[in-house]
C-alpha cells in the first residue's frame, strides 16, 4: 500500500465513523417534544432533565467515534503480542507435551511491519525457547526484506527448525522470486508435502499446503485447497501424532476428518476488528475460522490474528505472535 493511499485509508478510519453517527445525534437534537399527559407543557419543560441527557448523548455520539477510530489506528504501531499459549491436545503422545510452535503468520514486511519491528516479535520470543517456528504464509509484500527476515528468524535456533507456508501475497508478489529467496534461506518451505520429525525420542508428522487462492473474500473452499491437503497427509502414519501448516484456515475442513491433530493457520487477520475476544468476521457468516481455536472430534485449528496488518487499523482484535504449547 503507498503514503498515499496509507493516508487516506487513516483519514476515512477517522471520518467515516463520525459520518455514520452524526445523523444520529441530528435526529437526538431535533427530536419534537411531546405534550404532557397532566397539564399539556412540552416534555422538555415537564422533563428537563430527559432533554439535557439527550443533548449529551448526541454530543457523545461524535466524540466517541473519534476516539474509537483514533484507537484502532494507534493499535497499529503496538509491537504484535508474543505469549505462551498452553492448548491441550487430545490423544498427542505424552513425549510431545511441551513442544513450544511459535506461529508467525501474516507478517507482510514492507508496510507497517519493519525489520525493527520483527526485531522486537523476536526478542520477546527468545527467552520463551521455541522448539519449533511456523510460518503460515503472508510474510513480506516487500521482498527486498524477506531474506533477512528469514534470517533474523533464524537467530533463534529452534532445535526442530522452521518451516514455511506459501500464502496468497507470495503468489501476488511473485512466487517465483519468494521461492528462490526461501531456497537459500535457512528454512524449509512445505509445499503439499511432509516429513517425519523426532522430538524426544517420538515420531510425529509435519506437513504443509500451498495458498494461490487470492484475496480474503473470493471463495475459501476450493477444490485445490482439499486437494493439497490430502497430497500433504498422504504420508502421515495414522499412528503418529500430526501437524498441518496452511495459510488459509479452511483446510480444517479436509485436515480433520484425514486425521490431522493440529493445524495451524492465518489468513483472515481476524478481520483486524474484534469483541470480547471474538472476530467481527464470524458475524458476517462467510468464516467459519476467523480467529482463534477451534475443535473437530480430536483435531484443533489455531487461526492466528496475524502479526503484522495490512491495512492501519486493528481494534479488539491485536496482532499476535503466540507461542503454542501443546500438552497431552
Amino acid at each position: 500500500m503507498s503514503n498515499f493511499a496509507t493516508l487516506i485509508f487513516i483519514v476515512a478510519c477517522l471520518v467515516l465513523p463520525v459520518l455514520v453517527v452524526l445523523p444520529i445525534s441530528a435526529l437526538l437534537l431535533r427530536r419534537k417534544p411531546k405534550s404532557s399527559d397532566e397539564d399539556g407543557q412540552p416534555e422538555h419543560l415537564a422533563n428537563p432533565k430527559r432533554r439535557l441527557m439527550l443533548q449529551g448523548i448526541a454530543a457523545a455520539l461524535p466524540i466517541a467515534a473519534v476516539g474509537t477510530s483514533l484507537a484502532g489506528v494507534a493499535s497499529t504501531t503496538e509491537t504484535a503480542r508474543v505469549r505462551l499459549k498452553p492448548l491441550a491436545m487430545p490423544h498427542m503422545p505424552p513425549k510431545l507435551s511441551g513442544m513450544r510452535i511459535l506461529h508467525l503468520t501474516d507478517l507482510h514486511l514492507g508496510g507497517f511491519m519493519t525489520l525493527e519491528r520483527l526485531d522486537a516479535i523476536l526478542a520477546q520470543a527468545k527467552p520463551l525457547k521455541p522448539h519449533l517456528i511456523a510460518i503460515t504464509g503472508d510474510i513480506a509484500d516487500d521482498l527486498s526484506l524477506l531474506a533477512e527476515a528469514l534470517e533474523m528468524v533464524a537467530e533463534l535456533a529452534p532445535e526442530l527448525g522452521i518451516y514455511v507456508t506459501l500464502g496468497n501475497h507470495e503468489y501476488g508478489n511473485g512466487v517465483d522470486k519468494v521461492r528462490r529467496i526461501l531456497a537459500k534461506a535457512p528454512v524449509r518451505l512445505l509445499f503439499n508435502e511432509g516429513l517425519v520429525l523426532n522430538w524426544r525420542g517420538e515420531n510425529f508428522y509435519l506437513a504443509g499446503v500451498d495458498d494461490s487462492a487470492g484475496g480474503l473474500f473470493r471463495r475459501q473452499h476450493t477444490p485445490y485447497l482439499a486437494n493439497s491437503v490430502g497430497e500433504a497427509l498422504a504420508e502421515a502414519d495414522p499412528d503418529q501424532f500430526s501437524i498441518l501448516l496452511s495459510h488459509r484456515p479452511e483446510a480444517f475442513d479436509t485436515a480433520a476428518p484425514l486425521g490431522a491433530n493440529l493445524t495451524l493457520a492465518g489468513h483472515t487477520h481476524g478481520g483486524q476488528l474484534g469483541l470480547a475476544g471474538k472476530s467481527a468476521l464470524a458475524l458476517t457468516g462467510r468464516f467459519k475460522y476467523p480467529w482463534g481455536i477451534y475443535e473437530q472430534g480430536i483435531s484443533r485449528l489455531h487461526t492466528s490474528s496475524g502479526a503484522g496488518q495490512w491495512v492501519p487499523f486493528r481494534l479488539g482484535c491485536p496482532a499476535e505472535a503466540p507461542i503454542l504449547q501443546l500438552l497431552s
